[in-house]
């Protein structure tokens, strides 16, 4: 009886696959090639052929999300012990979350308009850019289809720690030298500009247990390997010994994959010490609090029930507000002749679930922060969403900061940008490269940056 009772599933079990296969090859598969099972491109492609041809696929979709309640709090024991895998779709490379702009409010104070507690977040889609109004005549045309326009990798995994969600890179260390190779273009193009890389780790390469941040994972591997690929032009900026060092702090959030204010204040300390100057203490900056915040780990989970553990342990941000005064506009293009007006720290909603938006409002093409600092100097900084955190600290010492966001130019359907006629257009003096691990391993992101110089 017990060989009928496992004969039956194990049947219903063959056939199904059975019938998968035969779908799946009568509709084609990928062509194989050396080349793409060295660089395990082929199983991605094979996964993502039989994805939609495979048989009870929404059934079996349903099913594994309702056999994922059976092991709800498996992952979460407050010293950590059992971690939990799961795959997530995280295409950062691609584009950013942006909010549209506004017109002036008061700056931020020590105490902001506390969120509701009694309030349910909105939950959000984490990274959809929001849509900006049309520029101006003087708008830059959008350029033509490129030839070889790269894919754009789905990166990343979640690991489940206790009551932290951790975005864990996958190492490609051939994509870590494009992008060095991407960073010397720039240097090289940019006369008379100084240029700093500032390479940063997110919580995997602090918080991960030691499986998952050692060997071709360990992320301070990633950045020396990035380094050693550069050339002199370009200053390299050690911001994770100083992270690393401090890993005891509220350095990354438990909810989202981006750093917090403090922690992108160590990667500015760093950027510091590499100009030689002294950065300002955190303690002459007036500070305020969102106490209620869940972030985008919590939305690439929305179909796992374990989030819950991250709704009932929210985190906090803390910001600190620039010292200088600040006025802050955003552009659709290169020409800079439509200007949208944000804050550095924009003033959030009750209901607002990702407060990280806080830091200039998101990510917008062209961010330009202007300053009564005393020093005369410009700085383009070009960065992804780790930037946003890290820009304000800058005010203290250029009076102009433009933030650029490759990810938003010389692509199919968007405007072109040349940095080097560009930088020399407003007069930079130096230009900062900040990353962060699922960046650099991206050959997609490494093209957007590289096409800045034409």
């Amino acid at each position: 009886m017990k060989k009928i009772y496992l004969g039956i599933p194990l049947s219903i079990l063959l056939l199904m696959l059975c019938l998968g296969f035969y779908t799946v090859f009568t509709a084609g598969v990928p062509s194989i090639g050396v080349n793409s099972l060295l660089e395990r491109e082929y199983a991605l492609q094979f996964q993502k052929h039989i994805s939609p041809h495979f048989p009870g696929k929404e059934p079996l979709q349903e099913l594994s999300t309702f056999m994922n309640g059976f092991y709800k709090f498996t992952g979460f024991r407050p010293q950590g012990g059992t971690q939990l895998l799961l795959p997530i779709t995280n295409d950062a490379a691609d584009h950013g979350s942006a909010l549209p702009p506004q017109e002036p409010q008061e700056q931020p104070t020590e105490e902001p308009t506390e969120p509701d507690s009694s309030t349910e977040p909105v939950e959000e889609e984490q990274t959809e850019a929001t849509e900006s109004p049309a520029p101006t005549e003087e708008s830059t045309e959008a350029t033509e289809q490129p030839i070889d326009e790269p894919p754009v990798e789905v990166l990343g995994q979640i690991l489940l720690l206790g009551d932290r969600a951790i975005e864990l890179p996958g190492a490609n260390y051939r994509v870590i030298e494009t992008y060095a190779t991407s960073v010397n273009r720039i240097a090289e193009a940019l006369d008379g500009v100084e240029v700093y890389s500032v390479l940063v780790p997110n919580a995997a390469g602090l918080y991960a247990p030691e499986a998952f941040r050692s060997g071709e994972d360990d992320q301070q591997r990633m950045i020396s390997h990035a380094y050693s690929h550069m050339n002199d032009r370009v200053h390299k900026v050690d911001a994770f010994t100083p992270l690393y060092e401090n890993r005891d702090k509220y350095l990354y959030f438990r909810t989202d994959h981006h750093w917090t204010h403090l922690g992108s204040y160590y990667a500015y300390s760093a950027l510091c010490r590499e100009m030689g100057i002294l950065p300002v203490l955190i303690r002459e900056f007036r500070s305020g609090e969102y106490d209620s915040f869940l972030g985008s780990m919590y939305g690439f989970l929305s179909d796992y029930p374990q989030r819950e553990i991250l709704k009932e342990n929210p985190d906090s941000l803390t910001y600190y507000i620039p010292k200088a005064e600040t006025s802050v506009k955003y552009y659709e293009d290169a020409s800079l002749g439509y200007g949208g007006k944000i804050q550095a720290i924009y003033p959030l909603s009750e209901n607002r679930s990702n407060k990280y938006l806080c830091f200039l409002g998101g990510d917008h093409p062209i961010t330009v922060l202007e300053t009564d600092c005393a020093e005369e100097r410009t700085c383009i900084l070009i960065k992804e969403s780790y930037g946003n955190a890290f820009s304000t600290w800058l005010t203290s010492h250029y009076s102009k900061i433009i933030c650029i966001d490759p990810r938003e130019f010389n692509r199919s359907g968007k405007p072109s940008l040349d940095l080097k006629e560009f930088a020399a257009r407003v007069e930079a003096d130096d230009c900062i490269i900040l990353n962060y691990p699922i960046m650099i391993n991206s050959s997609a992101y490494s093209s957007w940056l590289s096409r800045l110089i034409p």
